[in-house]
């Protein structure tokens, strides 16, 4: 017998309303302004649970597109590119 896995009620009233920060469009209309930066700078240390000491200091967006290595793979899109206070770079995908 299959164990049932709990999801959440969704408000469709409410998901019309709001932007899916995940979805790629979403996100560039959210977090690609200068704005948005601080944002998503915040957003990002916090979802990415990091210490203050590796904090994310600096994003850089990156229109940058990574075509697959093999036959059937997914093509990436890199959406910005990270350096943390250490001076660490890195690369975020939504």
């Amino acid at each position: 017998m299959e164990e049932s896995v709990y999801q959440p009620p969704i408000n469709d009233s409410l998901m019309g309303r709001y932007f899916d920060p995940t979805n790629d469009i979403a996100f560039k209309k959210i977090f690609c302004t200068e704005h948005g930066k601080v944002s998503l700078i915040s957003f990002l240390n916090a979802i990415l649970r990091l210490k203050k000491k590796d904090w994310i200091e600096h994003v850089e967006f990156v229109p940058f597109i990574q075509n697959p290595l093999i036959e059937g793979g997914k093509q990436v899109i890199f959406d910005c590119k990270c350096r943390d206070r250490k001076g660490h770079e890195f690369i975020v995908e939504m």
